[in-house]
């Protein structure tokens, strides 16, 4: 496959290679990341925008016009953007032999594992707040959530590399701090999407790749995806599911904090109103999923087959349902239903937040 650069020792081992590498004529290829500016990103992405008759003279928008109005879409944060992506090809390349695929399979089928990597590979991904830094007369969450914050707090598996930059020492003092709280929203669904994507497809599937190489390595990549330990990544805490959370009552805010929110007032970021909702996000979810697994296992009256006798599923069944829920297929209904109800103008403002963690 021409996007594909496979390092085999040895041809007749039929072991498939985990040190499979875009080659650099792929535009996302670690290498070309590295090295991607901002003008060459926006390049990138601009004939994806929708286009129009009329050009805005910025460096970062592009414009569309319509009958009534012209509307203008911006690529905000550009610079920024091109950063992260800067690191992901530098920290593949100095850390994984420029190898998704030898990054994944690092982790031994473990997603708890995997987002630790991703953490010590990548600065950007740290998503986490040291609360010693709050002032404590900041706050107008409620108690409830505040301590919520604390139930969520925690780190992630530790990586076999260190990474060396400014950033590290900080790094290594929060993981081990008992004032730190960590989301690492942007590191789990990388890990869970992955896990969709390939780790939790049924059955086999056919490839378009024709060569026994590419053929052994897909079913390697494959393999290295199917983590067994799903259950340990959290929801991902950003705006939209705890705003459906609070439209159905999940979650409540104090007066205070809803004037806030409901007067799309931006929050500070990493500030306690904002980990407070985060925090009794996580925690929420994973309330729902206990109780789903509960009701699920409890075979209750509808499953029974109204004559006392055996129930329409099997307990075998029952078991494998209730196996896969778990915050991440919870998070997923969840802002499936949020993306529905808000495109109906159905749910209540959401939390604003200036962030690169969501």
């Amino acid at each position: 496959h021409e996007g594909v650069v496979v390092d085999d020792d040895d041809d007749d081992d039929d072991t498939a290679s985990t040190n499979v590498r875009a080659a650099s004529s792929y535009a996302l290829s670690p290498a070309n990341l590295a090295s991607l500016t901002p003008p060459e990103l926006r390049a990138m992405l601009h004939p994806h925008f929708p286009q129009s008759v009329n050009k805005r003279d910025s460096e970062n928008c592009v414009s569309s016009s319509s009958s009534s109005a012209t509307v203008y879409y911006e690529l905000p944060n550009l610079h920024v953007r091109c950063r992260l992506l800067n690191e992901l090809g530098t920290g593949l390349q100095r850390h994984h032999d420029g190898s998704a695929l030898r990054m994944i399979s690092k982790a031994d089928r473990s997603a708890d594992a995997s987002v630790g990597i991703l953490l010590d590979s990548f600065p950007g991904f740290r998503d986490f707040v040291d609360t010693e830094e709050w002032d404590d007369t900041a706050t107008t969450a409620t108690t409830t959530t505040t301590t919520a914050a604390a139930a969520a707090g925690g780190g992630a598996a530790t990586a076999e590399e260190d990474v060396v930059s400014p950033l590290s020492r900080e790094w290594e003092s929060a993981k081990s701090s008992s004032t730190v709280i960590h989301f690492y929203k942007r590191a789990q669904i990388a890990i869970a999407d992955i896990w969709a994507a390939l780790g939790r497809r049924r059955g086999g599937s056919t490839t378009t790749m024709n060569t026994a190489t590419t053929t052994k390595n897909n079913e390697s990549l494959r393999n290295c995806c199917r983590f067994k330990d799903m259950d340990l990544v959290t929801t991902f805490p950003d705006y939209r599911v705890p705003q459906i959370l609070r439209h159905v009552n999940v979650m409540q805010y104090t007066s205070e904090l809803a004037n806030l929110v409901d007067g799309k007032v931006e929050l500070e970021k990493g500030g306690a109103d904002e980990v407070s909702i985060r925090a009794g996000t996580v925690v929420a979810v994973e309330e729902i999923v206990r109780k789903v697994k509960e009701l699920i296992l409890s075979n209750d009256s509808d499953d029974d087959d109204g004559g006392g006798g055996r129930s329409s599923r099997s307990e075998d069944d029952l078991r494998k349902l209730a196996k896969d829920v778990s915050a991440v297929t919870v998070d997923w209904y969840l802002w499936q239903r949020g993306e529905k109800l808000d495109r109906a103008n159905l749910l209540e403002p959401h939390h604003r937040v200036r962030t690169t963690f969501y």
